[in-house]
Protein backbone atom coordinates (compact mmCIF):
# COMPACT_ATOMS: atom_id res chain seq x y z
CA UNK A 1 0.00 0.00 0.00
CA UNK A 2 0.98 3.18 -0.92
CA UNK A 3 0.47 6.01 1.66
CA UNK A 4 -0.35 10.15 -0.50
CA UNK A 5 -2.36 12.83 0.92
CA UNK A 6 -0.35 15.82 1.52
CA UNK A 7 2.23 17.04 -0.79
CA UNK A 8 5.17 18.66 1.29
CA UNK A 9 7.00 21.38 0.12
CA UNK A 10 10.40 22.58 1.58
CA UNK A 11 13.36 20.23 2.33
CA UNK A 12 12.75 16.98 4.13
CA UNK A 13 14.73 14.08 4.86
CA UNK A 14 12.48 10.80 5.48
CA UNK A 15 13.64 7.27 6.39
CA UNK A 16 11.08 5.07 5.08
CA UNK A 17 9.55 5.61 9.20
CA UNK A 18 9.91 9.61 10.07
CA UNK A 19 9.87 12.29 8.69
CA UNK A 20 12.08 15.57 9.44
CA UNK A 21 11.35 19.15 7.59
CA UNK A 22 13.65 22.44 7.32
CA UNK A 23 14.64 25.09 6.22
CA UNK A 24 17.73 24.58 5.85
CA UNK A 25 19.79 21.35 7.41
CA UNK A 26 21.06 23.64 10.16
CA UNK A 27 17.38 24.80 11.06
CA UNK A 28 15.26 22.30 11.54
CA UNK A 29 11.01 22.89 11.56
CA UNK A 30 9.02 20.07 12.80
CA UNK A 31 5.52 19.05 11.62
CA UNK A 32 2.33 17.04 12.82
CA UNK A 33 1.11 15.08 9.57
CA UNK A 34 -1.54 13.01 8.41
CA UNK A 35 -0.98 10.59 5.45
CA UNK A 36 -3.94 8.31 3.79
CA UNK A 37 -3.75 5.43 1.63
CA UNK A 38 -3.32 5.97 -2.10
CA UNK A 39 -3.19 3.76 -5.26
CA UNK A 40 0.42 3.46 -6.52
CA UNK A 41 -0.22 3.04 -9.37
CA UNK A 42 -2.14 6.44 -9.52
CA UNK A 43 1.39 8.42 -8.71
CA UNK A 44 3.22 6.02 -10.84
CA UNK A 45 1.65 7.34 -13.83
CA UNK A 46 1.52 10.71 -12.69
CA UNK A 47 5.23 10.45 -12.60
CA UNK A 48 6.00 9.22 -15.70
CA UNK A 49 3.51 11.32 -17.53
CA UNK A 50 5.41 14.54 -16.18
CA UNK A 51 8.98 14.01 -17.36
CA UNK A 52 10.75 16.69 -18.51
CA UNK A 53 12.07 17.30 -22.01
CA UNK A 54 15.02 15.17 -23.33
CA UNK A 55 13.72 12.43 -20.59
CA UNK A 56 14.77 14.36 -17.57
CA UNK A 57 13.37 14.35 -14.60
CA UNK A 58 11.02 17.02 -13.56
CA UNK A 59 13.05 20.17 -11.69
CA UNK A 60 11.04 22.45 -9.26
CA UNK A 61 11.94 25.30 -8.15
CA UNK A 62 14.42 25.81 -4.76
CA UNK A 63 12.42 25.22 -1.33
CA UNK A 64 10.23 22.36 -3.24
CA UNK A 65 9.71 18.78 -2.75
CA UNK A 66 7.11 16.18 -2.60
CA UNK A 67 7.58 13.05 -0.16
CA UNK A 68 5.77 9.93 -1.23
CA UNK A 69 6.10 6.82 -0.05
CA UNK A 70 9.43 5.47 -1.79
CA UNK A 71 10.84 8.61 -1.43
CA UNK A 72 10.99 12.30 -2.06
CA UNK A 73 11.72 14.95 -4.83
CA UNK A 74 13.49 17.82 -4.19
CA UNK A 75 15.84 20.16 -6.01
CA UNK A 76 17.31 23.63 -5.56
CA UNK A 77 16.93 24.99 -9.12
CA UNK A 78 14.67 26.96 -10.77
CA UNK A 79 12.18 25.42 -13.92
CA UNK A 80 9.32 27.07 -15.36
CA UNK A 81 6.25 27.35 -12.94
CA UNK A 82 3.60 26.27 -15.28
CA UNK A 83 5.43 22.61 -15.16
CA UNK A 84 5.30 22.49 -11.64
CA UNK A 85 1.92 23.53 -11.51
CA UNK A 86 1.04 20.99 -14.43
CA UNK A 87 2.62 18.14 -12.23
CA UNK A 88 0.98 18.81 -8.94
CA UNK A 89 -2.00 19.50 -10.36
CA UNK A 90 -2.41 16.36 -11.97
CA UNK A 91 -1.23 14.69 -8.99
CA UNK A 92 -4.05 16.44 -7.20
CA UNK A 93 -6.76 15.67 -9.25
CA UNK A 94 -5.55 11.73 -9.49
CA UNK A 95 -5.12 11.08 -5.53
CA UNK A 96 -7.40 13.79 -4.09
CA UNK A 97 -4.80 15.34 -1.82
CA UNK A 98 -3.94 18.78 -0.10
CA UNK A 99 -0.90 21.06 -0.65
CA UNK A 100 1.04 21.35 2.75
CA UNK A 101 3.76 24.72 2.77
CA UNK A 102 6.10 23.65 5.36
CA UNK A 103 8.14 26.60 5.28
CA UNK A 104 5.16 28.66 5.28
CA UNK A 105 3.89 26.71 8.34
CA UNK A 106 0.38 26.63 6.86
CA UNK A 107 -2.53 24.56 4.88
CA UNK A 108 -3.98 25.93 1.47
CA UNK A 109 -6.23 24.65 -0.97
CA UNK A 110 -4.66 23.78 -4.71
CA UNK A 111 -7.04 26.94 -5.90
CA UNK A 112 -5.20 29.07 -3.70
CA UNK A 113 -2.40 27.53 -4.09
CA UNK A 114 -2.47 27.99 -8.30
CA UNK A 115 -4.06 31.52 -7.61
CA UNK A 116 -0.90 32.62 -5.83
CA UNK A 117 1.37 31.39 -7.84
CA UNK A 118 0.61 32.53 -10.64
CA UNK A 119 0.37 35.65 -9.54
CA UNK A 120 3.87 35.07 -8.99
CA UNK A 121 5.75 33.46 -11.85
CA UNK A 122 9.02 32.07 -10.61
CA UNK A 123 9.17 32.72 -7.25
CA UNK A 124 9.25 29.65 -4.61
CA UNK A 125 5.87 29.38 -2.74
CA UNK A 126 7.77 29.29 0.32
CA UNK A 127 8.97 33.09 0.18
CA UNK A 128 5.14 33.92 -1.18
CA UNK A 129 2.69 35.92 1.28
CA UNK A 130 -0.03 32.71 1.86
CA UNK A 131 -2.10 33.33 5.34
CA UNK A 132 -2.40 30.43 7.45
CA UNK A 133 -2.96 28.76 10.64
CA UNK A 134 0.24 28.83 12.12
CA UNK A 135 0.10 26.88 14.96
CA UNK A 136 3.41 28.53 16.83
CA UNK A 137 1.25 31.94 17.30
CA UNK A 138 -1.99 30.19 18.72
CA UNK A 139 -3.59 32.29 21.33
CA UNK A 140 -4.49 29.71 23.83
CA UNK A 141 -7.78 31.71 24.87
CA UNK A 142 -8.88 31.61 21.22
CA UNK A 143 -12.23 29.30 20.82
CA UNK A 144 -11.02 26.39 18.21
CA UNK A 145 -13.64 24.01 16.51
CA UNK A 146 -14.74 20.77 17.82
CA UNK A 147 -12.51 17.84 16.24
CA UNK A 148 -14.16 14.97 14.72
CA UNK A 149 -16.71 12.98 16.92
CA UNK A 150 -14.40 9.51 15.90
CA UNK A 151 -11.34 11.13 16.93
CA UNK A 152 -10.00 10.13 20.43
CA UNK A 153 -6.54 11.13 22.37
CA UNK A 154 -6.43 6.91 23.71
CA UNK A 155 -3.94 7.74 26.82
CA UNK A 156 -1.60 10.90 28.26
CA UNK A 157 1.02 9.37 29.42
CA UNK A 158 2.80 12.07 31.51
CA UNK A 159 6.55 10.89 33.08
CA UNK A 160 7.92 9.18 35.75
CA UNK A 161 4.23 7.23 35.70
CA UNK A 162 4.27 3.57 37.18
CA UNK A 163 1.31 2.89 34.61
CA UNK A 164 3.87 3.59 31.44
CA UNK A 165 6.27 0.94 30.17
CA UNK A 166 9.83 1.74 30.81
CA UNK A 167 10.84 2.53 27.11
CA UNK A 168 7.61 5.12 27.50
CA UNK A 169 9.41 7.30 30.33
CA UNK A 170 9.14 10.47 28.51
CA UNK A 171 6.24 12.24 28.10
CA UNK A 172 4.08 11.13 25.17
CA UNK A 173 0.24 11.12 23.90
CA UNK A 174 -1.18 8.53 22.42
CA UNK A 175 -3.46 8.97 19.77
CA UNK A 176 -5.49 6.30 18.06
CA UNK A 177 -9.37 5.64 16.41
CA UNK A 178 -10.97 3.45 19.20
CA UNK A 179 -14.53 2.18 19.86
CA UNK A 180 -13.51 2.97 23.24
CA UNK A 181 -14.18 5.79 25.60
CA UNK A 182 -11.14 8.35 25.43
CA UNK A 183 -10.25 11.59 26.81
CA UNK A 184 -11.74 13.07 23.82
CA UNK A 185 -14.83 13.38 22.24
CA UNK A 186 -17.35 15.27 20.35
CA UNK A 187 -18.96 17.31 23.60
CA UNK A 188 -15.01 18.22 25.01
CA UNK A 189 -14.52 22.39 23.92
CA UNK A 190 -11.34 23.74 23.63
CA UNK A 191 -10.79 24.93 27.13
CA UNK A 192 -11.07 21.66 28.55
CA UNK A 193 -8.99 19.79 26.19
CA UNK A 194 -6.60 22.14 27.03
CA UNK A 195 -6.30 21.76 30.27
CA UNK A 196 -6.41 17.93 30.18
CA UNK A 197 -3.08 18.57 28.53
CA UNK A 198 -1.51 20.60 31.31
CA UNK A 199 -2.87 18.66 34.13
CA UNK A 200 -1.62 15.25 32.65
CA UNK A 201 2.11 16.54 30.88
CA UNK A 202 3.00 19.99 32.65
CA UNK A 203 3.07 20.34 36.76
CA UNK A 204 2.45 23.68 38.14
CA UNK A 205 5.89 24.82 37.64
CA UNK A 206 6.20 24.82 34.03
CA UNK A 207 5.47 27.25 31.36
CA UNK A 208 1.79 26.74 30.90
CA UNK A 209 2.11 29.02 27.74
CA UNK A 210 4.11 26.15 26.62
CA UNK A 211 1.21 23.97 27.31
CA UNK A 212 -1.43 25.69 25.32
CA UNK A 213 0.76 25.64 22.25
CA UNK A 214 1.63 21.93 22.63
CA UNK A 215 -2.34 21.57 23.33
CA UNK A 216 -3.15 24.01 20.12
CA UNK A 217 -1.41 22.09 18.10
CA UNK A 218 -2.61 18.68 19.19
CA UNK A 219 -6.14 20.37 19.10
CA UNK A 220 -5.77 20.80 15.29
CA UNK A 221 -3.98 17.39 14.24
CA UNK A 222 -6.89 15.39 15.84
CA UNK A 223 -8.99 17.16 13.66
CA UNK A 224 -7.55 15.63 10.38
CA UNK A 225 -7.62 12.02 11.44
CA UNK A 226 -9.81 9.43 9.70
CA UNK A 227 -9.63 5.86 9.93
CA UNK A 228 -6.48 3.81 8.68
CA UNK A 229 -4.59 6.98 8.39
CA UNK A 230 -0.87 7.10 9.09
CA UNK A 231 -0.04 9.34 12.03
CA UNK A 232 3.11 10.96 12.26
CA UNK A 233 3.43 13.90 15.02
CA UNK A 234 7.08 15.26 15.33
CA UNK A 235 8.53 16.16 19.52
CA UNK A 236 8.38 19.90 18.30
CA UNK A 237 5.09 19.98 20.10
CA UNK A 238 6.41 19.50 22.98
CA UNK A 239 4.96 15.75 23.51
CA UNK A 240 5.15 12.25 21.92
CA UNK A 241 2.43 10.15 19.89
CA UNK A 242 3.89 6.64 19.94
CA UNK A 243 1.96 3.38 18.63
CA UNK A 244 -1.06 2.69 21.04
CA UNK A 245 -0.22 -0.54 23.38
CA UNK A 246 -1.86 -3.39 22.45
CA UNK A 247 -1.52 -2.95 18.86
CA UNK A 248 0.12 -5.40 16.68
CA UNK A 249 3.73 -5.60 16.44
CA UNK A 250 4.30 -2.81 19.25
CA UNK A 251 8.00 -2.21 19.17
CA UNK A 252 8.72 0.37 21.48
CA UNK A 253 12.33 0.06 20.51
CA UNK A 254 11.54 2.25 16.86
CA UNK A 255 10.38 5.03 18.65
CA UNK A 256 13.34 7.55 18.20
CA UNK A 257 14.16 11.07 20.33
CA UNK A 258 15.36 12.39 17.59
CA UNK A 259 12.63 11.96 14.87
CA UNK A 260 8.85 11.45 15.09
CA UNK A 261 7.66 7.79 14.90
CA UNK A 262 4.72 6.58 12.59
CA UNK A 263 2.78 4.08 11.96
CA UNK A 264 -0.64 2.99 10.80
CA UNK A 265 -3.54 3.68 13.69
CA UNK A 266 -6.86 1.89 14.21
Amino acid sequence: MSFLHYLFLGHFEHNGNTVRFSKSASNPVYHPVVLRSLDREAIKATLQENQGRNGEDLVFPENWGIWLEEGYLVCDKYTKVEEAIHFITRLVERTDCEIYDVSARCEISLKDWLTVVDGSPGQPLSSLDVQGRDSGNTRTDQPMEAPSQQAFILRIAPSRSDRVPEALQRDRVYIGWSKAEGLLDAKLDWGQFRQIIRNTCYSQEQDFRRSGKAAGEMWRFIRKMRPGDLVVVPHSTYFYVAEVQGLPEYDPSRISEDLAYSRPVL
